[in-house]
């Protein structure tokens, strides 16, 4: 008995003329025109989507650059053309709008329909951010990244973080002050990559040492937990992956079994390249939505797991990733490697979801490639 075609099977064409774009620039264009205003000549993609189970099928998020910044919606439904939305309004996000009117200077940096909008706003001869959700979730977020800067303030960090500003719950929005630096992530391909990525090892494993508690836990049965959704919902829009994805499930759950007892200390639950400034002073570590208590193997499988997308060609990806667990062990103390193996594992499994999700007509073989990485980590292949 044949598998089911897979999402992208079924959408095939329509993903196509998606992600070729003409579609869409027309779309943008007659919207331009609709609203009486020139048509930019280019747009910044901030988000995109394919829910082939729901309507629309496809969603995509699009800024145009400009002293006033236009931020868009695109949504694709079947049989319909394509529609566009101004943002704001976001149903998700009932304060968006009055965020972005009291704040003049202000630019949309980042947008996750329904869940959060990161707005930096230049004024004053500063820069500061906030960041708007759909509930209060950012009263919790603020007090962590306070505990967080504090310990900073008294020594305990290799990093610098910024500077926490307040919790604004008529706003539902947390602010802070705009952190100094340069990206690093391209700069670990260069010849002083490793000395940078064992730099960074150092940085961040200062921070499972601390003393503050935050008030989330990534504990391992969670985490696997929800790992588990992910590999169901990865069947679903690949059928095919499914024998694959359950063969997955079942060696992380014992890979997690033949683990020691856990030892929840400070993570920050997302510590990928891109998170990561260098200034004048040191390293600057960015955004601590997901600053939780958990294993310390959980931060740095994310940072390895996160360059192993890299080319290869191009990017000593083994060298960087041995220079960064060393400079991490040499400050956080041993790691349990089997266990971060588990945690790498997962992570390239949230990969190949990720590329399962994108409006892309290949996204089903991306996912099946990526899947295939996921397991030869955990069979020790990789």
């Amino acid at each position: 008995m044949s598998l089911p075609a897979s999402a992208h099977q079924r959408y095939r064409s329509q993903l196509q003329e998606l992600s070729e774009g003409e579609a869409l620039d027309a779309a943008l264009r007659k919207a331009c025109a609709r609203w009486e205003q020139p048509a930019p000549e280019s747009w910044q993609p901030m988000f995109e989507r394919f829910e082939p189970d729901a309507e629309p099928y496809a969603t995509f998020v699009l800024a145009a650059p400009g002293p006033r910044q236009l931020l868009v919606r695109v949504d694709a439904r079947s049989g319909r053309p394509l529609q566009v939305t101004r943002i704001p309004p976001d149903p998700g996000l009932p304060t968006l709008e009055r965020a972005l009117g009291c704040c003049a200077g202000s630019t949309v940096v980042r947008f996750h329909p329904g869940r959060r909008c990161t707005i930096r706003v230049d004024a004053g001869g500063r820069t500061r951010f906030a960041k708007v959700y759909g509930n209060r979730r950012g009263e919790r977020f603020h007090a962590d990244g306070l505990a967080l800067w504090h310990s900073e303030q008294r020594g305990e960090l290799g990093f610098r973080v910024a500077t926490p500003g307040r919790f604004d719950p008529a706003l539902r929005a947390v602010w802070q002050e705009g952190a100094c630096g340069a990206p690093l992530r391209e700069r670990l391909g260069l010849p002083e990559g490793e000395e940078l990525a064992r730099r960074v090892g150092r940085a961040a494993g200062s921070l499972p040492r601390a003393r503050f508690r935050p008030r989330a836990w990534h504990d391992r049965r969670s985490e696997l937990a929800r790992t588990a959704a992910q590999c169901a919902e990865l069947e679903r829009r690949v059928p095919e992956l499914g024998a694959q994805a359950r063969r997955f499930l079942g060696a992380l759950e014992a890979a997690h079994a033949a683990c020691g007892a856990p030892r929840p200390r400070p993570v920050h639950g997302a510590l990928h390249a891109s998170q990561w400034l260098e200034n004048g002073r040191g390293l600057v570590l960015l955004d601590y939505d997901s600053l939780a208590l958990g294993d310390p193997e959980l931060d740095a499988a994310t940072f390895v797991a996160d360059l192993d997308t890299e080319n290869r060609e191009r990017v000593p990806v083994d060298r960087l990733n041995s220079a960064f667990l060393t400079g991490y062990e040499e400050t956080a103390g041993p790691l349990d490697w089997q266990l971060l193996t588990a945690y790498r594992a997962q992570r390239r499994l949230e990969k190949a979801l990720r590329v399962a999700r994108a409006v892309r007509p290949n996204g089903d073989r991306k996912a099946g490639r990526r899947l295939r990485r996921a397991l030869e980590c955990l069979e020790g292949e990789s």
